[in-house]
């Protein structure tokens, strides 16, 4: 069951984070009725400790048992005479000490035998299961989406929706110069959500241009040093996840540097799924767009 975090206000299950939020590093107790652990706080004999028990019980010797109460008591024994004294024997030479026996090398050449298995098993096995895992992972990653156009002037890369509300060129007038030839192009979508909060945070569109080069949006930081703080191009895609959706959209602007004569731009959106071997591309989503010219750049 997932939870919102109380600092950054984003969603995550705290069962598979020890209650550790994954985007901001903070810390929440456990409902009182969840557990992060859920480890048994019991603990129960096993039954081979029963069975060693029982058969070292069996296995005791006779002798250690107390008689029965019915048994009879049986007088000791006469003591016999001590023998006579005989006289010391004459000191004979010690006999030669005998060979070691071969068998005594047996358990040695066998657990010889087991550690150099050991050490090949440990040596050579992870080697082989981390080829074959990452072969299955770049089988799995290998880079074939499919290409799919947009529906008018909407696309959409589950779980977002994106409708195309602008694309123009804004007047630039900031602290550092712009590249030569390069103007300021502000594209305005109404973004909504259906479903819950994915596992992964999607990427913002990037750009195809007419000569066939991609341009991806630029920073945040880079936004507010050309544009100062009154712009906030950081509403995608966390101010979405507190739409009601799927009625409710949300302006989303993006920004980016392309060549001044710009006239048609292809909006990209990806979309992936997660697995074990990590996030795979599976569908591209193209929505072309027409450029107002707006504002004449700042020179």
């Amino acid at each position: 069951m997932k939870i919102r975090c109380d600092s950054c206000g984003k969603k995550f299950d705290p069962a598979k984070t020890d209650g550790i939020c994954p985007h901001c590093g903070a810390w929440h107790s456990p409902p009182d009725d969840l557990s992060f652990s859920g480890a048994p706080s019991g603990e129960e004999t096993a039954p081979w400790e029963e069975d060693f028990f029982e058969e070292a019980a069996a296995d005791a010797p006779a002798g250690d048992a107390p008689a029965p109460a019915s048994a009879p008591v049986r007088p000791a024994a006469p003591k016999r005479p001590a023998a006579p004294n005989r006289p010391a024997t004459p000191n004979r030479p010690a006999a030669p000490a005998a060979p070691a026996r071969r068998q005594g090398c047996l358990p040695l050449l066998a657990a010889g035998l087991i550690a150099l298995a050991l050490g090949l098993a440990v040596a050579l096995v992870p080697p082989l299961l981390e080829q074959r895992i990452d072969a299955q992972a770049i089988a799995y990653n290998r880079p074939d989406p499919v290409i799919t156009p947009a529906q008018g002037d909407t696309a959409v890369a589950a779980p977002f929706t994106y409708r195309l509300a602008g694309a123009s060129f804004v007047g630039y007038d900031g602290a550092w110069q712009l590249p030569q030839g390069r103007r300021l192009l502000r594209v305005t979508l109404a973004v909504s959500m259906v479903g819950e909060e994915p596992d992964w945070d999607p990427q913002p569109p990037y750009l195809g241009l007419a000569d066939g080069s991609w341009q991806l949006p630029m920073e945040e930081y880079d936004v507010r040093d050309a544009l100062g703080d009154g712009v906030n191009p950081n509403d995608f895609p966390y101010g979405v996840y507190y739409l009601d959706t799927p009625s409710e959209e949300l302006l989303c602007d993006f920004y980016y540097l392309v060549p001044g004569d710009t006239a048609a731009v292809t909006l990209c959106f990806e979309r992936y799924s997660v697995s074990r071997y990590g996030e795979k591309l599976e569908e591209i989503v193209e929505l072309p767009a027409r450029v107002d010219p707006g504002e004449e750049a700042a020179q």
